[in-house]
């Protein structure tokens, strides 16, 4: 008897030791620009469209999201996320839906936009669904609210004064 339960602990650190060896985390050596990640049960999940440091953005087709390398663990089909694409991109929604909604409350009326330098380009008039109106001196333009992001000092958008003065001005161009 006590063999046999030797014999079983053999056994099972033997299992273990398989598994560890069969699935390790992922090193940025190992995490590649282009490579294909894959669920557990190998379905395909994904590509690997950007690196920068140890976060590796994953883009599924549908969305994109960043993880850390350690996200990933390495198999011999390839990469692998312990989840599945579908829970990926609920994940994805979610975290989409909440910066969208911390991004509209800092459109209020006549708050500051920012530009990419940190200076005041416009300000927020209104923000319905995924519009948002700016008032830029006398004239008025709609952008999506793809196009803001949440900085330090607010709601931002990687257009300079400059950039949203040749928009206005290429819009007054077509009227």
């Amino acid at each position: 008897m006590k063999a046999r339960n030797t014999l079983a602990r053999l056994a099972m650190a033997g299992i273990i030791v398989a598994l560890m060896s069969a699935t390790r985390p992922a090193r940025a050596d190992i995490v590649q620009l282009g490579a294909t990640v894959f669920d557990s049960d190998g379905q395909l999940i994904g590509t690997i469209v950007h690196i920068d440091g140890d976060l590796a953005t994953i883009d599924t087709g549908t969305t994109k999201m960043t993880l850390t390398l350690m996200s990933f663990a390495l198999r011999s089909k390839g990469l692998i996320l312990a989840m599945p694409r579908a829970r990926l991109e609920a994940l994805a929604a979610g975290v989409q839906a909440r910066s969208d909604a911390e991004i509209i409350a800092l459109l209020t009326p006549d708050a500051p936009v920012y530009g990419p330098d940190g200076q005041v380009v416009a300000r927020a008039e209104t923000a319905t669904g995924q519009n948002v109106t700016l008032r830029v001196g006398d004239a008025r333009m709609v952008l999506a609210l793809s196009a803001f992001t949440k900085s330090q000092k607010g709601a931002t958008i990687r257009l300079s004064a400059a950039d949203l003065q040749a928009l206005i001005d290429q819009q007054a161009a077509r009227r």
